[in-house]
């Protein structure tokens, strides 16, 4: 085995023996010293605790000082705008539309009997006979 191969095998000897890895380290003193380092380190780590967490500032008290800069009032700007125009198209589009079908609805209405004959001529109006 060499020594590339037993630094990939290390953390495995952690965690249990290793036949090949032991004879390697039997023989080989850098191995067997970087097998050491990395023993003591994982035993120190438990040892240190978690980092403290960072501490958060407010949200909404940086939200505040975002909106008073420039940057922040662009946006805000931007913003309102925005949705000025999407009200506005949203507006247009309803408005269309109800003239459109309104329109449909006051043609369909107007029709004679010859010009519904026309348009669909698999229909066929005719008076009720009485036999």
């Amino acid at each position: 085995m060499t020594c590339a191969e037993a630094l990939e095998l290390l953390p495995e000897r952690i965690e249990g023996p290793h036949f090949a890895l032991d004879q390697h380290l039997k023989q080989c003193a850098s191995c067997t010293a970087s097998f050491r380092e990395l023993r003591d380190l994982i035993e120190t780590l438990p040892q240190l605790g978690a980092p403290p967490a960072p501490e958060m500032p407010d949200f909404f008290a940086r939200l505040n000082q975002l909106r008073k800069t420039d940057r922040g009032l662009l946006w805000d700007r931007w913003l309102r705008r925005t949705q000025r125009a999407v009200g506005a198209a949203a507006a247009v589009a309803v408005l269309w539309s109800g003239l459109m079908l309104g329109i449909r609805a006051w043609s369909a209405a107007t029709l004679s009997t010859d010009q519904l004959l026309q348009r669909s001529p698999s229909y066929v109006i005719a008076p009720e006979v009485k036999p």
